[in-house]
């Protein structure tokens, strides 16, 4: 089946000749790959057709605007690009410390990061440069130590409780010290929190 050449308005729309790939059983792979790969071509051509019309017309609103509608646009992709750098700076921080986390290295102190070079024109934190950076930082040879007396009383649930008061010692006590006791988990025993 030829191409169909389609005049709609001033554009040309070039429509693909549909092919049969089979039906049932009889199912041909290779035609169906090509009938892909034929469609992903149509819809980057015409994605890169939509790309450039889109800078044109951009170019065109531009050329048409006033003094004053130039000056609103100049301020407000400036506070655009303000704010993307403050909070750039931020996900950059947190993508930073994540990855970090997943490789098991210890980021530098913050304030010697230069976290513009890890964000994207966007604003948006740089997978790639995030990656690379991470790659450069030493790994811990060692497991890291713990403190072992915290260790030992980790499954001894008492061992970690504050000291329960008794009603006997709620009596002695003013009310800002039961408050207090009470804040401080003191008093859960006699709350029935557990």
């Amino acid at each position: 089946m030829p191409e169909n050449d389609q005049n709609n308005g001033d554009q040309n729309v070039t429509t693909p000749p549909a092919t049969d790939t089979g039906t049932g059983d009889n199912v041909d792979v290779a035609a169906l790959i090509a009938d892909r790969d034929k469609w992903k071509h149509f819809a980057r051509e015409h994605e890169n057709k939509w790309q450039t019309l889109s800078g044109e017309l951009a170019q065109l609103k531009q050329s048409q605007m006033s003094e004053a509608e130039k000056a609103i646009e100049a301020a407000k992709a400036e506070a655009r690009s303000a704010t993307l750098a403050e909070v750039g700076g931020t996900l950059a921080t947190a993508e930073l410390e994540k990855r970090a986390a997943k490789a098991g290295v210890t980021l530098p102190d913050p304030s010697y990061i230069n976290l513009a070079a890890f964000m994207g024109a966007d604003g948006n934190p740089n997978g790639e440069a995030i990656d690379a950076f991470i790659g450069t930082l030493p790994k811990p040879s060692t497991a890291p130590e713990f403190d072992q007396s915290v260790l030992n009383n980790a499954g001894n649930r008492e061992a970690n409780k504050p000291q329960q008061l008794t009603r006997a010692d709620l009596q002695r006590m003013t009310p800002e010290e039961i408050e207090e006791a009470r804040l401080a988990g003191k008093l859960n025993d006699l709350l029935g929190i557990k």
